[in-house]
């Protein structure tokens, strides 16, 4: 193995200049040491050996660049769709999370891709304006072909809890055949709860006059 060269003086390793060698003592050994100039204006003192094998190239400010840049790749800290994204994250992987317990610790999971904000975004893209994350089908976790920008009204409608009924030929929530037929919601319900009418026959029997009612002899 060819050994490398000895530092010299003014020798460059990355970022910085050797400018002085002194002997630097250990408890077993004195070991030569470099007070170097960097090219930020810093200095770094170290070994020759972690000079030649370039394990330090600056005083540094050449790793607090890297992790900077790391941090700042997307640009996107702070916006809506990156709060979104980590809230999503949260939920499904933090305990200490509030709503853990109706995600992560139901099974929801967050896919592997999306792991990396990046590729959240190249997929779902910006959040826009007044909606929110939602997953079609609740009983799959977050990942792509599975969710969607939402309305909070969407949104509650795809809730667990919220009560799918059948009626010609076609499932929705209570809530949304209320709207749809213009009936009121607690009309329906009570149809289907204390009347035992199947959701077709809610929405077709005519209402009783109010007032009407079984008359006692």
């Amino acid at each position: 193995m060819t050994k490398k060269a000895a530092v010299r003086v003014g020798d460059r390793f990355g970022r910085l200049v050797a400018v002085e060698r002194y002997m630097r003592e250990f408890p077993s050994q004195k070991i030569g040491y470099w007070r170097c100039v960097c090219d930020c204006g810093g200095e770094a003192h170290t070994s020759g050996q972690r000079l030649r094998t370039g394990d330090t190239q600056s005083c540094g400010c050449l790793h607090k660049e890297v992790c900077a840049k790391m941090l700042r790749t997307h640009g996107k800290t702070g916006t809506r769709t990156h709060k979104l994204w980590m809230a999503m994250r949260s939920r499904c992987n933090d305990p200490t999370n509030t709503a853990y317990g109706n995600y992560g610790a139901k099974g929801v999971t967050v896919c592997e891709r999306w792991a990396s904000f990046e590729s959240f975004l190249a997929d779902m893209g910006e959040c826009p304006p007044g909606l929110t994350l939602d997953r079609e089908k609740n009983h799959i976790g977050y990942e792509p072909g599975n969710c969607r920008w939402a309305t909070m009204q969407e949104q509650q409608n795809n809730r667990t809890n919220n009560r799918i009924e059948t009626a010609f030929g076609k499932a929705q929530t209570l809530a949304k055949w209320a709207r749809e037929t213009g009936m009121n919601y607690g009309t329906l319900h009570s149809r289907l709860h204390r009347d035992g009418m199947t959701a077709q026959q809610a929405m077709t029997e005519p209402l009783r006059p109010v007032g009407a009612g079984v008359r006692h002899g």
